[in-house]
């Protein structure tokens, strides 16, 4: 099993991570919102927000060391729900110090523990909440559940209820890193596993919330499609959905692809190299200006 590189090695601890970008977004919180890993008064990250113009920044909460909650990773975004509340989750701290997820409310500057994540039903999150269209938070952990490399959660914000929902497996995809789920026009969610799958390279998989089913779509093997798959998958205007993986590829710098959700078919349609840029940990966003 190849072991994952901290973000904090290969991107900037401050990522302006704007909620006006791929999260829903409600006309309560104004400018731009995001979470450091390190930095505040006990070095363990940061809630902070700037002006809409991206000035004057403000720290808004102090992480603290175990209690209640520690250094959110890049890729963990907030997410704003119709509530006007923010929610995000941390990588570590808490009661079992394997991360916490939280609610904020940026009306009354209030932060709120809600959720401690444990080794029986998960633990170490590193990726951002998605929204389902029932209203419900859906999320994956990095190890933790019956067979400690991660599961699929669910949190209903309305009742403040935690369900594991799957226990993931090194057969059918374990340990997910930097990908944050993604909720597909035909009303289910992709993801990518970093580790577990035919090769233990990563899989990406699709999860059904309205039957709770799991189903292994792709393994990644390596040369011909990547290996490592970590990032945020997007849909772009053509309907298919693309990703990048952080290694793989024919210089193992890593490979961008195009995934179809209609025939269950990857296509590797770059690979990296030193020359443009080697092993990408983050995702993909489409521009509209036609370039």
């Amino acid at each position: 099993m190849k072991t994952r590189i901290p973000l904090r090695s290969v991107c900037a601890f401050l990522v302006l991570l704007s909620i006006f970008g791929s999260q829903r977004v409600y006309a309560q919180v104004p400018g731009l919102w995001s979470m450091t890993y390190n930095g505040g008064t006990d070095e363990v990250g940061t809630i902070i927000k700037t002006a809409p113009d991206g000035t004057l920044i403000s720290v808004k909460h102090n992480f603290t060391v175990q209690y209640p909650g520690a250094r959110p990773y890049a890729n963990a975004q907030l997410i704003q729900l119709p509530n006007g509340k923010l929610y995000g989750v941390t990588s570590s701290g808490g009661t079992g110090n394997g991360g916490v997820l939280f609610e904020y409310d940026p009306a009354t500057g209030t932060y709120a523990k809600k959720v401690d994540f444990v080794y029986a039903t998960g633990r170490e999150p590193h990726g951002a909440l998605a929204l389902g269209d029932n209203g419900k938070l859906y999320g994956t952990t990095a190890a933790g559940g019956a067979n400690n490399v991660g599961v699929i959660y669910e949190y209903d914000p309305a009742t403040g209820i935690y369900t594991k929902k799957i226990d993931l497996t090194i057969a059918n995809g374990s340990v997910v890193y930097g990908s944050t789920l993604y909720l597909h026009s035909n009303g289910k969610f992709y993801g990518m596993t970093y580790n577990g799958g035919t090769s233990n390279l990563g899989v990406l998989f699709e999860y059904d919330y309205s039957t709770n089913t799991y189903i292994k779509k792709i393994d990644f093997n390596g040369t011909a499609n990547g290996a490592y798959p970590y990032g945020r998958l997007v849909k772009t205007s053509n309907g298919k959905i693309f990703g990048v993986t952080s290694y793989g590829g024919v210089s193992n710098k890593g490979t961008l692809f195009e995934y179809n959700p209609a025939t269950n078919t990857l296509t590797k349609r770059a690979d990296f190299s030193s020359s443009v840029g080697s092993n990408p940990f983050d995702g993909l966003v489409e521009a509209n200006n036609n370039l």
